[in-house]
């Protein structure tokens, strides 16, 4: 189980090379496009109607000193 973990990890660190590469080459900043594509799919599912789990990523992972939306307590 250890070797398809690692061989996961390795297909995923692929993928962001590549996504990282991509981005570059096309001059687009991955924190400001995850950010705009978090804040329309808010728009469109709003957080208070959500699982939960956008809630998270959003969080613990988008950096932002202006957040577009206030967070429920509810997980």
């Amino acid at each position: 189980m250890g070797d398809c973990i690692y061989c996961r990890q390795g297909e995923i660190a692929d993928i962001f090379i590549y996504l990282l590469s991509m981005s570059h080459d096309l001059n687009i900043d991955l924190i400001e496009a995850a950010t705009k594509k978090l804040e329309e799919s808010h728009a469109r599912y709003p957080f208070e109607k959500s699982r939960g789990s956008i809630q998270e990523i959003y969080r613990t992972h988008i950096k932002s000193t202006h957040p577009p939306v206030a967070f429920s307590s509810q997980k």
